[in-house]
């Protein structure tokens, strides 16, 4: 697994001058072999390449791949090392690991080396390992498995976990035989120049295989670097009866998120130029070679890491959690927590977890705890539609945690008629921990995804007659929101339209629209960022570091009224009300509370 080899006669000698260790990496060897003369580390590295060299005669091992500290130099590992503080029994697993350097740096960064386990296809690659780092299976006691990724004894195939998988992590990664036992256990998944390796229907198998180990915990990860182009294509090298199968940026993305459900994952990968690489030694003077860094899982459950980039890390403030009479007793009926201090701690608890993963202002200032909407007239008056219609509808758009929705079952709408949506499936997942609950015991449904997306939500005019389809009997086995348009009688949205500019407002607010019933009474409601003229919040920004647009009750009003519905068909009342609670991120602002309504036919 470390990369092709090269017909015998065809094996270029080595070259001791390609050896170019960076301050980083002459620290890293240094810090490992004991060894402190700069040209006694690279003597040492040398003499172990040679009879490595001479055993597995490897591009990578010729041109000291093995020396590159590839994992650390990738945007993901400070989310990685983050993971080894946030889950205590967190597995690292290294594919392809060749001699277990990356390995190797990971555990110098804190990872316990008892949690670290490493993959390839040879035992002596590990053997070589130990040689070239001067340890022992007793000084570095990482798990290490020797075998064939495609091989069924290796790993099982077997479809991703999306929640805890039955079996026991192992305690003992290093008495493994293979990697079976680690299905849906392993939180972080380094693999680098080993897809490259592989024709586009391996790379796909391989991609299915390493996405069985992943765990379902918020966070998860799989991520690294791999030779790549700007549009997918074998490279063939002739001289040396070798090729490679590089990816675009496109097309790596579709192959994970193939394998994964929609809304699950997050993928995030760019394609750089390389100077320096063991693809080099294939390279062709015409052609100009790259890296495909991916972070193609931040599972989203956990789509975490890239949302925790945009966002700048809040210090944690437990004192912003602040429960008023009614918040309190409604999560005690939840949660069974009686104890108001053991209830702060928990939630408090659950706030940590969640921030480290989805670094939202939202979760930093316990908005998820406010029930200030069940307040609003919208949610009183859709509290009375399930009188008249006991199939009615509720959804809760950006649910986060599902706070609201879990208010509206609690105050009487059947959890069977409830559903969900948001970005990420593992706000839901933290909204189980959250109230003590889980699917069983709260089986409303819930929709992962994008809203803008049409594989969600797709785009469509509003309806004012019956739809044509029939309501769907079972909300929990809804894969998009599409099949819901025309028959939702209640949307809740809060705290959402203002995360976006004007026009995407617009075009949100006409996807929302779709969904809505068009029996009268039906209702779309909620809170947010609002101005006395609409334009932007320039107190706060969002996750782009652009100033957040907030619309007037009047352009509110507009804007639903004639440039969503046919005029006349909804009726729409938005107050601005001045937030004064710290769920204005700690400024003033107002907000602009909606109430859009289908009234009954004129008489």
């Amino acid at each position: 697994m470390a990369s092709p080899s090269i017909p015998a006669d065809q094996i270029p000698p080595l070259d001791p001058g390609l050896l170019n260790l960076n301050q980083d990496e002459f620290t890293f060897f240094k810090a490992l072999t004991g060894i402190k003369d700069d040209d006694e580390v690279k003597k040492h590295i040398i003499d172990v390449q040679e009879k490595a060299y001479q055993v597995f005669p490897y591009p990578c091992i010729r041109v000291f791949n093995f020396t590159r500290l590839k994992i650390s130099g990738l945007p993901a590992y400070a989310h990685l090392i983050r993971l080894k503080d946030e889950h205590s029994n967190a597995v690292l697993l290294d594919a392809g690991c060749c001699f277990g350097n990356d390995l190797r740096k990971a555990v110098l960064d804190g990872w316990p080396v008892e949690n670290v386990i490493g993959v390839d296809i040879e035992d002596a690659f590990w053997k070589s390992g130990h040689e070239l780092f001067k340890s022992t299976p007793e000084t570095f006691p990482a798990g290490f498995i020797a075998g064939d990724i495609f091989k069924d004894e290796v790993i099982a195939p077997s479809d991703p976990f999306y929640k805890e998988p039955t079996s026991n992590r192992p305690v003992h990664l290093n008495d493994l035989q293979s990697l079976i036992p680690l299905q849906g256990h392993v939180s972080a998944i380094h693999a680098s120049s080993l897809f490259h390796l592989f024709d586009e229907d391996k790379q796909a198998i391989l991609a299915k295989r390493l996405a069985s180990l992943l765990s379902p915990y918020p966070g998860s990860v799989i991520f690294g670097s791999h030779g790549g182009l700007p549009e997918k294509k074998r490279l063939e090298f002739p001289k040396f009866n070798a090729w490679m199968f590089c990816h675009d940026p496109g097309s790596w993305k579709a192959l994970w998120e193939g394998i994964f459900k929609p809304g699950t994952i997050r993928v995030d990968v760019t394609l750089q130029p390389i100077d320096k690489s063991g693809v080099h030694i294939f390279k062709k003077e015409d052609t100009k070679t790259y890296l495909l860094v991916c972070f193609p899982t931040a599972r989203a459950s956990q789509m975490a890491s890239a949302d925790a980039v945009m966002y700048p890390e809040r210090p944690h403030d437990a004192t912003l959690l602040e429960l008023d009479e009614r918040e309190t007793e409604f999560f005690k009926a939840l949660t069974g927590i009686e104890n108001t201090e053991e209830l702060k701690q928990h939630i408090t608890d659950i706030q940590r977890r969640a921030y480290r993963v989805y670094r939202y202002p939202c979760i930093a200032i316990f908005a998820f705890t406010s029930l200030r909407t069940a307040r609003l007239p919208g949610y009183r008056r859709a509290l009375q539609i399930p009188r008249q219609r006991p199939d009615a509808i509720f959804l809760d758009l950006a649910c986060c945690f599902g706070n609201i929705l879990r208010k509206a079952v609690a105050d009487g709408w059947p959890v069977e008629n409830a559903v969900g949506s948001d970005l990420h499936e593992g706000l839901w997942e933290f909204g189980h921990d959250l109230f003590k609950s889980s699917p069983e015991t709260f089986p409303a449904g819930f929709v992962p995804g994008d809203a803008f997306s049409s594989a969600v939500i797709e785009p469509r005019e509003p309806f004012y007659s019956p739809p044509q389809t029939t309501r769907p009997a079972d909300l929990r086995s809804l894969k998009s929101l599409t099949p819901l348009q025309g028959h939702v009688s209640a949307i809740h949205a809060s705290c959402f339209f203002h995360l976006f500019n004007e026009d995407q407002q617009h075009t949100l607010a006409k996807q929302v629209a779709t969904l809505l019933s068009p029996e009268p009474g039906s209702v779309i409601f909620g809170v947010h960022g609002g101005k006395d003229q609409k334009g932007f919040i320039t107190e706060v920004t969002n996750s782009r570091g652009e100033h957040m647009f907030g619309h007037s009750p009047e352009s509110w009003v507009e804007l639903w009224e004639n440039q969503v519905f046919k005029t006349g068909s909804v009726k729409v009342e938005a107050e601005l009300v001045q937030q004064t609670r710290t769920f204005s991120h700690s400024v003033g602002l107002a907000n602009c509370s909606d109430f859009i309504s289908v009234p009954p036919p004129s008489v």
